[in-house]
């Protein structure tokens, strides 16, 4: 079975650091990822399931 793709997409770029920016899910759909805020200004991450 194929797994699902997925990619981190930060608004702007160099607000959060967030680890890993892309992998696979797990076999049961999900994925675990780490962020931490680089600037005080509001950000924006969206996960990008392929």
């Amino acid at each position: 079975e194929a797994r699902s793709k997925f990619e981190v997409d930060v608004e702007p770029e160099d607000a959060l650091v967030v680890e890993p920016l892309e992998g696979f899910l797990s076999q049961e759909g999900y994925a675990s990822l780490s962020f931490k805020r680089a600037l005080v200004s509001p950000a924006k991450a969206r996960v990008i399931c392929k």
